[in-house]
């Protein structure tokens, strides 16, 4: 069930899910929360540091047949894809071809975020998800490094483009270097972790 500190994110928020390892699944709960804003027909980038299949398979399992909403009102960077150099000729998904390593993909980022933009209207909703964001350490040489350049530019972005809301899905164990960045600059964060067996969601940022 996803918190209605998240589910509520006001424009020009960030939202952060922390996941306590993979058995806490955590990145449920954002998928869950993408899911209903993609049914929602709202626009949803995703920055995608995993294998386009499996975030494929693990997002049908809320309801949603990529066929169906790719190019339409969602769109994906794929990073792994790009850094793996496994190609994909799908509508909706968009690749940097060519060289690719740290800085190259932090220049391209911006450029590919600018035209995204572009195709945003003044009074349209748009949210942006990573899946998952600790994927930065299978792709980047530095990832604190690559990461704190990007977060410099969704931060400019943030500034001029008000009715964006930003949700990050990471686990903790597989990048642990990262949680600092996120923590900082996430409005909300929820961690999910298991105690005694149990799957435990508290909000530990950002709420009443």
């Amino acid at each position: 069930m996803v918190p209605k500190e998240l589910s509520d994110l006001p424009p020009s928020s960030v939202g952060a899910i922390i996941s306590r390892g993979c058995e806490a699944n955590g990145d449920l709960i954002g998928l869950e929360l993408m899911a209903r804003v993609l049914k929602d027909g709202k626009k949803v980038f995703l920055a995608l540091y995993e294998p386009f299949l499996t975030f494929k398979s693990n997002i049908e399992k809320f309801g949603i047949s990529l066929d169906d909403v790719l190019g339409r009102n969602l769109f994906i960077l794929d990073i792994f894809g790009s850094f793996k150099r496994i190609e994909r000729d799908i509508e909706g998904v968009i690749q940097i071809k060519g060289y690719l390593d740290d800085g190259v993909f932090a220049e391209r980022f911006e450029e590919i975020g600018k035209k995204m933009l572009e195709t945003v209207s003044p009074d349209e909703d748009v949210w942006f998800f990573t899946y998952l964001s600790s994927g930065a350490c299978k792709v980047f040489s530095n990832p604190l490094r690559t990461v704190r350049l990007v977060w410099s530019e969704v931060h400019d972005v943030m500034e001029t483009t008000k009715n964006i809301r930003i949700v990050l899905l990471y686990n903790s164990k597989e990048c642990p270097e990262l949680e600092e960045i996120f923590y900082l600059y996430a409005d909300v964060v929820v961690e999910v972790f298991l105690e005694n067996g149990k799957r435990r969601v508290l909000v530990t940022k950002g709420g009443a």
